[in-house]
């Protein structure tokens, strides 16, 4: 057995001066205690002592951070500890590198999402500064309407009276006669107008206000609101219409074969080239031209609307529907069905009760169809009323007699098929290109509109609060300690539902704005039609031109941000995968505040 007591253990000193490291108070921190002393000395095997010199290297504590000493030994003799390591110059220059590589993402990271919000803010601020922002689109959708349902209505090949039928029956001890208008086969009663209806409003000191106004004061009359109604009496009669079966519209100056030309249509023949083309007018007779009072058996070329006779002609462009117009066409210039069909021609006395649907105020800038009507009749509005049953309902509504006014008349009139020009650059014109375009156009606008206002704020949102947060960096308030807020993370959030929304609206426009049926291509086609003259009616024209000057803006100015708006979107969002991927590789805490990632990690931006 050997005893190994006095064997000198070249690593004990090295392991307890390990064990015994300290951690000194604040009072003492620098200051090394050990140098007021002997060193120890320790007996080797041969009886020599061995000096050693011990050095302590303090690291000044952080906020944050763990106060690291590091102890080194320093030894002349042979032994040396297996403990003691010296950092390799290789290992030095990796580290500082990485640290200096991470401390760079962090900064990115926080940074990015800032610049990205203001692109985007100056992106969406042009798309709003545009000068078509005030482009009301409506009243354009409105004449285009009008337009595209006058081209898909059937012509009216003829009208008749209808006759009546007399029967009688017996109601307890009294026999009543009924009389029945019956139109004859292969005819129906037409709708010769409409009335427009009433909306829900209030009366408050005989002053009609609009809904909403009557639950809050005191001493007021709510109005209730009637549907509209249809016009199919007249001066006492009735009329019933037989449409045109086959008809296509006219492609070019002539008909294919088998058809015949009327107007603006082709009519098929049927084998008869004397078949009569759809009615085109009708002419007021000054004299009875029968005395047959069934009005079945008269000649076909006059008809009794009422209590008057017309002739019918058959020549012309087609009548594709009647209306009953407020005012006299023969007296007020404007008594024609308006273009924007939400307006309505005045009155004689230009009184119009406020909440009608559709107020007798006027037409707007796009006019009527002053070309297309043909003037039937006038009857006073009162007794119009009267005969389709709605005068007792009327004279319900609180203040309405106050606007009725004895002298106001109403006109029946006859509507022709809109005139197109025929040549081959205007045939391609269709009622699905006309509700393509405004339905494209309609889209784009609502879309821009809300995406731009509503992206454009959550802008400013990020900005003020990336402001904000960084200025209370290091508040600590009674129930949040802000310096643990991880700032990027938040920025982050909202930078990326600005990209998404970005990214949808910009789908959304290349959708519309694309493809055979996008208003890129509608809007070819109508700028070729403006260029050939192919509309007669200046407010067509006028709406039109209007619509083509706004598509033309959607993709050659306001399409160019929306389309850079799109791609940084895409590009944002995969540049911040890659530099997430990075930092988490580098010291695997996501979305760190870079002020705070040198405390946490030891970074030195001056190394």
């Amino acid at each position: 057995m050997f005893d190994n007591r006095n064997q000198q253990q070249p690593s004990m000193f090295g392991v307890q001066q390990q064990q015994q490291q300290q951690v000194f108070p604040p009072q003492y921190q620098g200051v090394d205690p050990y140098v007021q002393r002997s060193p120890p000395k320790a007996q080797g095997t041969l009886g020599f002592q061995q000096p050693q010199q011990s050095s302590y290297v303090q690291q000044t504590p952080q906020q944050g951070s763990q106060t690291v000493y590091e102890h080194k030994v320093i030894t002349t003799g042979q032994v040396q500890s297996p403990y003691i390591q010296q950092n390799p110059v290789a290992f030095q220059q990796a580290s500082t590198i990485k640290s200096k590589g991470s401390y760079c993402i962090d900064w990115c990271i926080y940074f990015i999402p800032l610049l990205f919000f203001i692109a985007i803010l100056a992106f969406m601020g042009m798309i709003i500064a545009q000068k078509d922002r005030d482009f009301n689109q409506e009243p354009i959708n409105n004449v285009l309407r009008t337009f595209s349902h006058n081209q898909a209505l059937t012509p009216i090949a003829d009208i008749v009276a209808p006759h009546i039928v007399r029967s009688s029956s017996m109601h307890s001890h009294f026999q009543h006669k009924i009389e029945t208008e019956l139109c004859p086969e292969g005819f129906t009663l037409a709708t010769l107008g409409e009335w427009p209806g009433i909306n829900s409003g209030c009366i408050c000191d005989k002053q009609i206000k609009k809904e909403g106004f009557c639950w809050a004061r005191s001493g007021c009359d709510s109005i209730d609101s009637y549907e509209s109604k249809n016009f199919q009496t007249w001066n006492g009669g009735r009329v019933c219409q037989k449409l045109t079966v086959g008809w296509t519209k006219l492609n070019g100056n002539t008909c294919s074969e088998g058809y015949k030309k009327c107007g603006n249509v082709c009519v098929p023949t049927n084998g008869d080239a004397s078949r009569m083309c759809p009615l085109s007018d009708l002419t007021l007779l000054s004299t009875d031209p029968t005395t047959d009072s069934d009005p079945t058996s008269l000649n076909t070329q006059v008809v009794k609307i009422g209590n008057k006779w017309y002739r019918k002609s058959y020549d012309g462009i087609p009548i594709v529907q009647f209306q009953i117009i407020p005012g006299n066409a023969e007296q007020v210039k404007n008594s024609a069905p308006c273009l924007n069909d939400i307006t309505s021609s005045t009155f004689e006395s230009q009184q119009s009760y406020p909440l009608l649907k559709k107020p007798a105020t006027g037409c707007d800038q796009f006019g009527n169809l002053q070309n297309e009507f043909v003037k039937i009749d006038t009857l006073t509005a009162k007794k119009v009323h009267e005969e389709n049953g709605i005068l007792s309902t009327l004279h319900t509504i609180p203040g309405y007699q106050s606007y009725e006014v004895e002298s106001d008349s109403y006109t029946l009139e006859g509507i022709r098929r809109i005139s197109v020009n025929p040549i081959s650059e205007c045939s391609s014109i269709s009622s699905a290109d006309v509700n393509s375009i405004i339905e494209d156009s309609e889209d784009i606008y609502q879309q821009r509109k809300w995406f731009s206002i509503i992206i454009f704020w959550i802008c400013v949102v990020g900005i003020v609060l990336f402001v904000y947060l960084y200025l209370i960096r290091s508040r600590n308030f009674q129930t949040l300690n802000v310096s643990q807020i991880k700032q990027p993370k938040i920025l982050i959030l909202i930078a990326v539902v600005v990209a998404i929304l970005c990214i949808a609206f910009g789908s959304l426009y290349f959708y519309n704005m694309n493809g055979d049926d996008g208003l890129r291509n509608v809007d070819a086609r109508f700028k070729s039609q403006l260029e050939n003259e192919c509309f007669n009616d200046k407010g067509i024209k006028n709406s039109i031109q209007q619509l083509h000057n706004f598509a033309y803006s959607q993709y050659s100015t306001i399409g160019y941000w929306i389309t850079l708006a799109f791609w940084l979107s895409i590009a944002f969002l995969i540049l911040m995968i890659i530099l997430i991927v990075i930092q988490s590789s580098s010291h695997g805490n996501l979305c760190i505040n870079p002020w705070q990632s040198n405390w946490v990690f030891g970074y030195n931006e001056f190394q």
